[in-house]
């Protein structure tokens, strides 16, 4: 493929009016050595006074526009196939058998766009540029095409830092409806560093043309993540691996597919080993009052005072109860209700069942984590750690309005803009005051770091009466695995990633 200064237009895609026809494709731009396509989708109400967003031919990559007619209906099979098969058409003619990445060139072009990205599993990559409110039903009948494509694209949405508020960006809608959808996990977002979010906007390229090696290097390593699971015999040093370990949901993704290193701490993953090594190391836990071989060893005697029940393995808070005896009953001390004893031995069973290979796991009651005036304390506080180095920390607090996280950095500032955002808490986070024991908590936060020799997890504590409590370490954060209620950044996450690539593996440091 040779480079071109001016516009290629293929004279088969010009003839006649292009008023007439149900799309417009055109060659804006190729360069010597490209390895693959960007398809850049317009608004069927661009206006030709509009400045075009490629103004040189910087971008490795051969550039095509797409245009739909005003008439064009985003969804209309035959417009798709047509587009698509054109598209095809033009990258075995320049010998591109590789990425073709679709770019929305603004907000009404967002549509059509997932309606391209979803018709084939040649267009790997979506990238959009969030400038405005679409209609969500339009957005949301589009996002429905996904959920009965065979293709799933990577998706990266560029928020200007500028508009960034106290948790993520302030124009959240793209992400809120993308975090509903089958693209969730496949979903990330990332600020863009100097200009706002319109493409047309965006020089010099430079910024257009991070974004797309950014989502090539997101689609590799969810390719990688999905090997993970669909390979046998791999190794910590595996290809797969590797490049799996690359984001944050890598790293997670690794510890779940069991490649740990023989050294491993897994008493991480059963908390009363957890206490027994907190003792050795001098580390603060709660009271253990009892240990039960099952839910159907549960008594009301065992609630004579206020207990927290909890699987000796488990996470995400499953089958984590606070019960305190009310006559015959039980009541939860954290919604007021009634709870009967059948009741709640048969809610603990069905959390097992849910937990992974922990049907037969030991049933924990602790001491509860009180305020000095007796009450439950309303607040919890996560510290995540990568390479020695706090990296966030999470204050978690419920209400009878919900529950509401906070991101900060390890001084407990709010991050502008911020790496992070949640998806079911946005609306009501506001900006959180240092409370009051934070440098204790930071500072055993640290110890039990140190004691896990991991390069990567999640410290949870609590802070009671007497000052910081361990609740639990966790290997596998969920909060940005999922993707479905919380997101973090892209550089955030790889910046993680090497952190925990550069720290002291599996060294006790306090040894």
């Amino acid at each position: 493929m040779s480079g071109h200064d001016a516009p290629v237009v293929p004279p088969e895609l010009t003839d006649g009016d292009a008023s007439d026809q149900s799309f417009d494709t055109v060659v804006l731009t190729t360069q010597e050595g490209a390895d693959g396509h960007v398809v850049v989708v317009r608004s069927p109400t661009w206006r030709e006074g509009r400045h075009p967003w490629v103004g040189a031919t910087s971008l490795p990559w051969s550039v095509i526009q797409v245009q739909p007619s005003k008439d064009a209906v985003f969804n209309d099979p035959a417009w798709i196939n047509e587009v698509v098969s054109t598209i095809l058409q033009l990258a075995d003619r320049d010998g591109v058998r590789g990425r073709i990445t679709v770019v929305a060139e603004s907000a009404d072009a967002i549509a059509y766009t997932v309606a391209l990205a979803s018709a084939s599993p040649r267009f790997s990559c979506l990238l959009l540029f969030p400038e405005k409110p679409t209609p969500f039903a339009t957005l949301e009948s589009a996002l429905a095409m996904i959920q009965k494509s065979s293709n799933v694209p990577t998706v990266v949405l560029a928020f200007s830092a500028r508009d960034a508020g106290i948790n993520g960006p302030k124009n959240d809608g793209w992400l809120k409806i993308f975090s509903r959808s089958r693209l969730a996990p496949d979903t990330h977002f990332d600020y863009m560093t100097a200009h706002p979010p319109f493409v047309h906007e965006v020089a010099p390229l430079g910024e257009l043309e991070r974004l797309i090696h950014v989502a090539d290097d997101l689609r590799r390593n969810a390719k990688a993540v999905a090997g993970l699971q669909a390979k046998d015999g791999l190794s910590p040093d595996s290809p797969e691996v590797v490049e799996a370990l690359t984001t944050y949901r890598g790293l997670v993704a690794v510890t779940f597919a069991g490649l740990q290193p023989e050294n491993w701490p897994f008493w991480l993953y059963d908390k009363l080993e957890t206490k027994e090594q907190a003792r050795l190391h001098d580390l603060p836990v709660a009271e253990l009052m009892a240990v039960l071989d099952g839910p159907e060893n549960l008594t009301l005697e065992h609630f004579a005072r206020p207990t927290v029940v909890k699987p000796a393995r488990g996470s995400s808070s499953i089958g984590v109860k606070i019960l305190v005896r009310d006559g015959d009953h039980l009541r939860d001390m954290r919604s007021g209700k009634t709870v009967r004893l059948e009741d709640a031995r048969s809610l603990l069973s069905n959390a097992l069942q849910k937990l992974n290979n922990c049907k037969d796991t030991q049933i924990l009651l602790e001491a509860p984590v009180l305020t000095p005036k007796g009450k439950l304390n309303p607040k919890d506080y996560k510290f995540l750690f990568a390479g020695d180095e706090l990296v966030l920390a999470m204050i978690v607090e419920q209400s009878p309005q919900g529950i509401f996280c906070y991101w900060t950095d390890a001084q407990c500032r709010t991050l502008i803009p911020n790496p992070t955002w949640t998806n079911s808490y946005y609306r009501s986070v506001r900006e959180v005051s240092k409370p009051e024991g934070w440098d204790e908590l930071v500072a055993l936060a640290w110890r039990v770091y140190r004691v896990s020799r991991l390069p990567f997890t999640r410290v949870d504590l609590y802070y009671g009466s007497h000052g910081p409590i361990l609740g639990e370490v966790t290997p596998t954060p969920g909060n940005f695995y999922f993707g479905n209620s919380d997101k973090i950044t892209i550089t955030m996450s790889k910046a993680i990633a090497g952190l925990a690539a550069g720290g002291q593996h599996y060294e006790n440091i306090e040894d």
